[in-house]
């Protein structure tokens, strides 16, 4: 990754999963509330990220996924093709018993990504 401190994304999710499980003691990684787009619109806007930090952050987004698998035994979909995953990652989460704040972030992190795909 060339222009992404992981140390500084992983703060930032943490802190803005820790924002929203204040709103929302109840939320998980779905955006029912539409907590997750919100962070990562104010996230994108305030740190001028733009569409060539896309790539950064798919292979952020491999990693920390990877991570899960690993430390939760989540069975997830890396790569260009989480894009268009089919199955229901949050019910998955939930499923691996994966902390509420990781859910969160990893919701958090696919709305960003998402939000930097629709800019192309």
């Amino acid at each position: 990754m060339k222009t992404l401190n992981v140390k500084q994304v992983n703060k930032a999710l943490n802190l803005l999963a820790d924002v929203i499980m204040k709103r929302d003691g109840a939320a998980l990684y779905d955006d029912e509330n539409g907590y997750h787009r919100d962070a990562a619109t104010a996230t994108i806007q305030m740190q001028n990220i733009g569409r060539e930090s896309l790539n950064d952050f798919l292979v952020y987004r491999e990693k920390f996924e990877k991570s899960l698998a690993k430390q939760y035994k989540v069975n997830v979909i890396t790569g260009i093709a989480a894009l268009e995953f089919t199955t229901d990652h949050g019910a998955e989460l939930q499923r691996c018993k994966v902390p509420q704040r990781m859910q969160i972030a990893s919701g958090i992190l696919d709305s960003l990504i998402g939000q930097l795909v629709d800019v192309g």
